[in-house]
C-alpha cells in the first residue's frame, strides 16, 4: 500500500481491518533479558509453533488507538498514553509483563512516522494502530508463559457502521448471554472477552440488528455495553437534559472514548453522570438519545432497541442534537479543529527523529556502545545538582569523576564503583536532537554475569523522543 511522500487523495474509503499497512514492529520478552530485540520489519505473517502458550490459554491482549490528519495535513496519535495505561493493566490482571510506557509510545511514533503517508487526507479515514502481545512460550504446563511477543500494526479504516456516521443503528438485548462477571475480566482488553460475545452478534445479526446490548450477569436488567463499545445516554431533566453512562463496575472496559466524552461534556457545560442504567428506563421515554462510543465507532447514535420484552424506539429515532454536538466536538478535537488544551494530541515525530529511532535501537541490538556514544553525543548534557552541566562525549563516558565507566563490549556494560563491581543505575541523560525534538537517555537494568561480576545489558539503553 505504499504512497508516495505526498498523502493522496481519497480514492476509496476503506472498511474496517484489511487495508493494512506496509510495516510492523516487533519486541520480546524472557525473564532474563526482559523486553529486547526491538525490530521493526515489513508485515509479514509470523510462524508459531503449534504447543504456543498463548493460543491455548488466551494470554493475549491488545489495543486499540488512531492517528488523524488534521486540515492542515499533520498527523497526530490521539491520546497514546491512555492507551498504553491500560495496556500495562491488561497485562498485570492476565499474568504478563507489563510493557513500559516509553517503550510503547515510542512504537506508536515509529510506525506511524514510517506509515503515515499512507494515509489520505479524507476526514473519513484514520489510521487504526493495534498493539498485541501473546505468551510464545512452547509449552503447554497449566501456567503463565515465559516467553512474550508484543507487535504493532497498523491499517487504513473508515466507518466501523458504514459511510454514514451519523446513520443510527439497531440494537438486540441479550437475555441469553452475558458479557461478563463481577471479578471477572470484563475490564480488560484481552482476546478471551471477545469470541464469548460472537454468538449473540450472531442472534442480534439475524434479528435484523447491527450489535448487541450486554446486560449485567447478576440481575439482567442493567445496561453495561453495547458489542465492545461503551453506551450512552440523554435523559431529560427538570430543566433540560443530562448525559448518563454506566459506571465503572469492574465489568466494564474503561474506554479512551468514553473519558474523553466525560471530559468534553465538562468542557461545553453539558452536566454528566456515571449511574445506572436499566432496559426499563431506557424504554420509558425520558431518555431522548443514546450513542455507543468507542476507537472504532466514534460516537454512533443508536435509533432502535429489540428486547423479548417489548421493542422500541430511542426519541425520534435519529441522532440527537447532543450526539451530533459531542461527535463533532470529538473529531474536530482529535484532527485538530478545535483547542487541545489538555494535549491529547501527539505529533507524529518528524523523518529525521524517527531515522534516529531505527539507529537508535539497531546500536542496542547490537551492544555498540561506542555508537549510542557517536549518535548523542553532539547534542548530549548530563546534569547533576549542584554541579555544573557537563556537556558532548564527557556527558556520555565519564561522568560522577570517573568512578563509571561505560564500554564497548559484546553486549557489556560494566560499572566500576569503588573496589568492585555491583548492580546499579548508570545515570540519566537528556539532550537535544539537530531537529529540535527532545529525548531522553536512560541507563538500567543490568544483570551478573557469572561469577566473575560481570554486568551484562539486558535493554540498558531507553530513547523517548518527546516532540
Amino acid at each position: 500500500m505504499t504512497r508516495t511522500d505526498e498523502f493522496a487523495p481519497d480514492t476509496a474509503v476503506p472498511g474496517h481491518g484489511a487495508a493494512f499497512t506496509d510495516h510492523m514492529i516487533t519486541m520480546d520478552w524472557d525473564p532474563r533479558r526482559g523486553w529486547h530485540d526491538r525490530r521493526v520489519a515489513p508485515l509479514a505473517e509470523r510462524p508459531l509453533h503449534p504447543a504456543t502458550l498463548g493460543l491455548h490459554y488466551a494470554q493475549v491482549i491488545f489495543e486499540g488507538l488512531k492517528a488523524h490528519r488534521g486540515a492542515d495535513g499533520a498527523v497526530t496519535v490521539f491520546r497514546p498514553d491512555r492507551n498504553a495505561a491500560r495496556f500495562a493493566a491488561s497485562a498485570r490482571r492476565m499474568a504478563m509483563p507489563e510493557l513500559p510506557a516509553e517503550a510503547f509510545l515510542a512504537a506508536v511514533d515509529e510506525l506511524v512516522g514510517l506509515d503515515a503517508g499512507e494515509l489520505p487526507a479524507d476526514a473519513g479515514v484514520s489510521l487504526y494502530l493495534r498493539p498485541l502481545m501473546y505468551g510464545t512460550e512452547s509449552h503447554l504446563m497449566l501456567r503463565p508463559s515465559e516467553e512474550y511477543r508484543f507487535l504493532l500494526i497498523a491499517y487504513l479504516t473508515g466507518g466501523f457502521f458504514g459511510a454514514d456516521p451519523l446513520a443510527p443503528v439497531t440494537v438486540h438485548v441479550s437475555r441469553e448471554h452475558t458479557r461478563a462477571a463481577p471479578g471477572g475480566t470484563g475490564d480488560v482488553k484481552c482476546a478471551a472477552n471477545y469470541a464469548p460475545t460472537f454468538v449473540a452478534q450472531r442472534a442480534a445479526a439475524a434479528a435484523g440488528c447491527q450489535q448487541v446490548v450486554w446486560l449485567d450477569s447478576t440481575e439482567r436488567r442493567w445496561v453495561e455495553e453495547m458489542g465492545a463499545m461503551n453506551v450512552f445516554f440523554v435523559r431529560r431533566t427538570g430543566a433540560g437534559v443530562e448525559l448518563v453512562t454506566p459506571p465503572l463496575t469492574g465489568t466494564l472496559l474503561p474506554g479512551v472514548t468514553r473519558e474523553t466524552l466525560l471530559a468534553l461534556a465538562a468542557r461545553i457545560g453539558l452536566p454528566a453522570v456515571e449511574e445506572r442504567v436499566s432496559v426499563d428506563e431506557w424504554r420509558d421515554g425520558r431518555i431522548v438519545e443514546a450513542f455507543a462510543s468507542g476507537t472504532a465507532a466514534v460516537v454512533t447514535p443508536i435509533g432502535a432497541v429489540r428486547d423479548a420484552a417489548g421493542d422500541f424506539t430511542v426519541g425520534d429515532g435519529s441522532a440527537g442534537p447532543v450526539t451530533r454536538r459531542l461527535r463533532q466536538l470529538l473529531v474536530d478535537t482529535q484532527r485538530g479543529a478545535a483547542p487541545d488544551p489538555d494535549g491529547w494530541r501527539r505529533p507524529v515525530p518528524p523523518a529525521a527523529t524517527v531515522d534516529r529511532v531505527r539507529r537508535y535501537y539497531r546500536l542496542v541490538d547490537a551492544g555498540d556502545v561506542t555508537g549510542l556514544v557517536d549518535l548523542f553525543a553532539p547534542d548530549a548534557v548530563y546534569h547533576r545538582p549542584g554541579y555544573p552541566p557537563i556537556v558532548g562525549r564527557a556527558a556520555l563516558t565519564d561522568f560522577y569523576t570517573g568512578t563509571r565507566v561505560i564500554r564497548a563490549g559484546a553486549h557489556t556494560v560494566e560499572q566500576v564503583v569503588g573496589t568492585g563491581p555491583q548492580v546499579a543505575v548508570l545515570g540519566s541523560f537528556a539532550g537535544v536532537l539537530h531537529d529540535g525534538s527532545r529525548v531522553q537517555l536512560r541507563f538500567s537494568d543490568f544483570f551478573q554475569d557469572g561469577p566473575a561480576g560481570r554486568f551484562v545489558r539486558r535493554d540498558t539503553f531507553f530513547f523517548t523522543p518527546m516532540v
